[in-house]
């Protein structure tokens, strides 16, 4: 640091003296105001306190009426025609199978059928 100030003009010197002085008188001025902001937010057993109730925590939602309207802009962008792509993944495979609650005869999903004992959807609810 002492060399730092050694390395300064005169003029320098005066400039970072009146800029600290500056600093100090600011901090002294707000430092009260904001003591005396938390003093009456903060109790003494840190709950904090609302100091404004002009507002109220909650407030119901209100709508209001749509503004919006259709003004019918970029009407003159015309989306290109194009084919489709054709599905190439094959049909699911499906197995009928004998419902064991009321014997009717339905098709599934290999995929998804693990174990004997299957049940239609009419029956999956009992």
């Amino acid at each position: 640091m002492e060399n730092f100030l050694s390395s300064l003009t005169d003029e320098q010197k005066q400039e970072l003296k009146s800029l600290i002085e500056g600093s100090e008188k600011t901090t002294e001025t707000e430092e009260p105001e904001e003591k005396q902001k938390d003093a009456h937010a903060i109790s003494e057993d840190f709950t904090v306190k609302r100091t404004d109730n002009k507002q109220p925590r909650k407030r119901p939602v209100k709508f209001k009426k749509n503004t919006w309207s259709d003004t019918g802009e970029l009407r003159d962008v015309d989306t290109p025609e194009f084919e489709r792509t054709p599905r190439r993944k094959p049909a699911p495979a499906k197995t009928e199978i004998e419902c064991h609650v009321c014997g009717k005869k339905f098709k599934a999903d290999t995929r998804y059928l693990s174990g004997e004992f299957h049940r239609c959807n009419k029956c999956t609810g009992r």
